[in-house]
């Protein structure tokens, strides 16, 4: 594997501190931490998206031709499990399973520290030529030990003022990519939270998020204003579905995702 391992502010604030070849596979450890959003020892699903876009994308770009990158296409996550807060190590693994000119498609999974399986995770990625950005140390130091608040993090207010399930967002320097376009993994945590915030609108606290799946139709540079629309296709008292369409200003969507919940 002879491509760069890059790291920005989005690997710092979910807690990414080592991005690294593992046998055939990439492993990336992420340290839990506790979220403003989150239950008691629990944090918000999407707080993954970040090591877990990290890891299928390398193990992506190991199937490129030389001199390429990857850019996300798909990423999805199976949840099986609480996510962890109390400052332990998530290992999140991912290796290559097919590749061709253009594009490439890897699976993988969380472990926590007890080696319970939280996610399946999985990626599909568009090979574009040259490499983004400098490289850094495979070490990142990550964030501080204080909650974050996902609301202050996308620059949303989160009180009676806007309707739950919508939001405004300015892509700022801490949730791009190297390609300083938004971020796959932080555009995964947005789905996922503006989701999770719409069926606890609906049915409070009864449902946690059990899948997502989000699709990246273009980039949106730093700089871009994007908005948030939620449409809760169903929630029951055991089982919701939610579609999170991203879109610029001039109406065209960026990021399409849907996600699942489940009985708590």
């Amino acid at each position: 594997m002879t491509f760069p391992i890059i790291s920005g502010p989005a690997e710092r604030v979910f807690g990414v501190h080592r991005i690294s070849p593992a046998a055939t596979e990439m492993e990336v450890r992420a340290r839990t931490r506790h979220w403003a959003e989150g239950g008691v020892g629990d944090a918000p699903v999407g707080v993954l998206g970040v090591p877990v876009d990290n890891a299928t994308g390398y193990a992506v770009i190991a199937g490129a031709p030389p001199g390429h990158w990857s850019v996300t296409t798909e990423l999805s996550l199976d949840v099986f499990g609480p996510i962890p807060t109390e400052g332990s190590d998530l290992v999140v693994s991912a290796a290559l399973v097919h590749s061709n000119a253009s594009t490439g498609f890897s699976e993988g999974e969380v472990v926590d520290a007890q080696g319970r399986t939280v996610a399946r995770i999985r990626q599909r990625g568009l090979f574009v030529a040259g490499y983004p950005g400098q490289a850094t140390s495979a070490a990142v130091p990550s964030a501080g030990p204080d909650p974050v608040d996902l609301g202050a993090f996308f620059g949303v207010v989160s009180n009676g003022s806007r309707e739950p399930g919508a939001a405004e967002v300015d892509v700022t320097a801490d949730l791009i990519n190297p390609m300083r376009n938004l971020h796959g993994g932080v555009g995964l945590c947005l789905v996922e939270w503006m989701a999770r915030e719409s069926l606890q609108a609906v049915n409070g606290d009864g449902l946690r998020t059990t899948s997502i799946h989000v699709a990246y139709l273009r980039p949106v540079p730093l700089g871009a204003t994007v908005r948030v629309a939620t449409e809760v296709l169903h929630c029951g008292r055991s089982f919701g579905l939610v579609q999170v369409t991203v879109s610029l200003k001039n109406g065209k969507p960026v990021l399409v995702g849907r996600v699942t919940g489940g009985a708590a």
